[in-house]
């Protein structure tokens, strides 16, 4: 069997480039945001000050789980999404919590409401979930339906006027967090750091296309060059 030595050298550095996406690119699942970053408030750990999970559970519905680490808590259950709406609307259909001291959020007095408003320091987020009540939770969950764009993973939020995507804001607790905002040493806002490429992914991809050029560079070569039977 003879194989063709040029085909095989083209297709070598765009399988390396596409391999390296593959494993360097996270599955197609559940979209989870760390909050890294801070308006100045505090320092988040190393994992973050908490996360942020996008389930998108139907094309036109989708559950958000959101999570604080130790150490902080959701100061009024404030969560700022930046949803692609499609030109349609998106709301607000159930929402629960579990309070600092592990008791249930007391949705039926102290419902949460929807909106929309600038996060400090983070922008404007299109959809932001807010109890107003001063009650801090350590996890909660919302679920949110929409009549716009058909929602995936992949399409369920996009970038606002400052590229941020999630936000929350936070209350750092010192040492012990409890179900009001009291004992908060200071509180702000916390938001993921918009997503990059990693530099092996960057690695990868210029290591293909490199390798793509110095293929068609010698083509260019060969092309000009005598043959001899």
């Amino acid at each position: 069997m003879r194989f063709n030595r040029t085909a095989l050298a083209l297709t070598f550095p765009v399988l390396l480039a596409t391999g390296a996406l593959a494993f360097t690119s996270p599955a197609q699942a559940d979209l989870i945001f760390t909050l890294d970053t801070t308006n100045g408030f505090a320092t988040c750990p190393v994992g973050g000050c908490g996360t942020i999970d996008i389930d998108v559970t139907s094309a036109t519905s989708a559950t958000v789980t959101y999570s604080a680490a130790t150490g902080f808590a959701y100061h009024q259950n404030v969560v700022g999404l930046n949803i692609n709406l499609g030109g349609g609307s998106a709301s607000l259909t159930t929402f629960s919590g579990t309070l600092a001291d592990g008791t249930a959020y007391p949705q039926a007095t102290n419902p949460a409401t929807q909106g929309s408003g600038n996060l400090d320091g983070f922008g404007f987020f299109d959809f932001v979930v807010n109890t107003f009540d001063g009650l801090a939770t350590t996890s909660g969950t919302f679920t949110i339906t929409g009549t716009g764009t058909s929602w995936t993973e992949a399409n369920f939020l996009t970038p606002n006027n400052k590229g941020f995507e999630v936000a929350a804001q936070m209350g750092f607790c010192g040492t012990v967090c409890t179900t009001d905002h009291g004992p908060f040493v200071s509180t702000g806002f916390a938001a993921a750091t918009p997503a990059v490429p990693e530099p092996s992914t960057w690695a990868m991809m210029i290591l293909g296309f490199a390798g793509v050029g110095l293929l068609a560079y010698r083509r260019r070569r060969q092309g000009h060059a005598v043959r001899l039977i």
